[in-house]
């Protein structure tokens, strides 16, 4: 960093002296701790073991057919441990192993399938660092095992010039020396590696769904998924209901989540053309509400009944077809409300059914009170009125799948 600072120009790698240097009572040498992920098992792991299977000609290699054959008949007839993560794989897929198949290789599986095909020395000399990393991986580490995995490490790494020559001293080799000073600041390598991080770089990817705004997309999804647990002690039983795994019961088809907002004069007299003897009050649009698709919805969606079963009133029914569900006429799956009516959200949409779809369908309706004692007119129910409605775009479907609270 001194020589890059006074050079004004990077420097191996180093563009200048970093800011962290100025916190008190962070070692900046120590306080960042060689990982045991990328160094042991994605770093010299996975090196010597290209070596092995892809240097021709040199002593120690053991890629010929009938060799790996051999190794890969040992290999994949080991049962592991159900507390191993994965089964093991032909080493001819070694590119595509992860970094815990590479820890499984080098703790459990090596020395056992390498003994008579990896000449004696070689053997022994990886058994050192089997044996080094393992000390620094126990669940407790002592000074007597930081001593022995030192010594091991020491002479692995001293050996590989002679063995593999000097341009195998790579700079992952060279971090071996560092690994036990590292578990004496730090702990054992299993509590400061990156295979947390890595799980969780997993799951932010499954955030993102389109190369566009990545960053926001993340942002976006993280802030609403740690405001679930908040939403979930505040909502209603009602809402509970349609965002749950209980799903929206059989006595109520919807569930208005938007801000409510005044419609226009037009669309106001199309509803009220249309269901004018049974609107009470004011005709309000929501952006978002929450229906029960499919044969559920059908079910309550097609009878009326008084206040003491309050059911949804339907123009028509729902048509299941090979592929998807489609409203062919408009629908009222209603709501009792605190002052002993019912809101009524008058849906018309064509709804995709998918495969694994939550239940619950966000879509674009409008509310209003209603008299339940009053019938619907018998006139709601044509053909030419319903297209009419749709013509006028009055509802309209925003494709949406909500998000479920666990």
């Amino acid at each position: 960093m001194a020589k890059a600072a006074e050079a004004g120009r990077p420097v191996q790698g180093a563009k200048g002296i970093t800011p962290l240097i100025n916190l008190q009572h962070f070692n900046i040498i120590w306080g960042f701790t060689p990982d045991y992920m990328h160094c042991v098992l994605l770093g010299v792991a996975r090196q010597m073991t290209e070596d092995w299977l892809s240097n021709v000609g040199e002593e120690y290699y053991i890629g010929a057919p009938q060799t790996v054959a051999v190794l890969d008949q040992r290999l994949c007839s080991i049962k592991p441990h159900s507390c191993m993560p994965r089964l093991p794989r032909s080493v001819s897929l070694r590119k595509y192993w992860k970094a815990s198949e590479w820890q499984q290789w080098l703790l459990y599986f090596s020395l056992p399938c390498l003994e008579g095909l990896l000449p004696r020395q070689y053997l022994k000399h990886f058994a050192l660092l089997v044996k080094g990393i393992a000390l620094l991986l126990q669940d407790t580490v002592s000074l007597s095992d930081i001593s022995v995995s030192t010594d091991c490490l020491v002479k692995f790494v001293v050996d590989m010039q002679f063995l593999y020559g000097e341009k195998n001293m790579t700079f992952n080799v060279h971090q071996l020396l560092h690994m036990a000073q590292s578990v004496l600041n730090q702990g054992p390598l299993w509590a400061h590696s990156c295979f947390a991080f890595e799980s969780n770089i997993g799951q932010i990817k499954q955030l993102v769904t389109s190369a566009k705004g990545a960053p926001l997309q993340i942002v976006e999804r993280l802030m609403m998924a740690s405001n679930f647990r908040y939403l979930k002690a505040s909502a209603s039983p009602c809402t509970l209901k349609f965002l749950t795994k209980a799903g929206p019961s059989n006595s109520k088809g919807g569930l208005l989540l938007s801000k409510p907002r005044a419609v226009s004069d037009q669309l106001l007299h199309l509803v009220q053309d249309h269901v004018g003897n049974i609107v009470r009050g004011r005709v309000m649009e929501h952006d978002r509400v929450i229906v029960s698709p499919g044969v559920r919805f059908h079910m309550i969606a097609t009878s009326f009944s008084s206040t003491a079963a309050p059911l949804a009133a339907a123009a028509g029914s729902i048509v299941p077809t090979a592929e998807r569900f489609q409203w062919k006429r408009l629908a009222l799956p209603m709501m009792p409300s605190s002052k002993g009516h019912q809101t009524a959200t008058l849906l018309g949409t064509v709804l995709s059914k998918r495969r694994g779809a939550p239940r619950a369908h966000v879509a674009h309706g409008f509310s209003c009170t209603f008299n339940p004692s009053e019938s619907l007119d018998k006139s709601w129910q044509s053909t030419s009125r319903t297209e009419a409605v749709e013509k006028h775009h009055l509802l309209q479907t925003e494709g949406k799948w909500p998000m479920r609270l666990q």
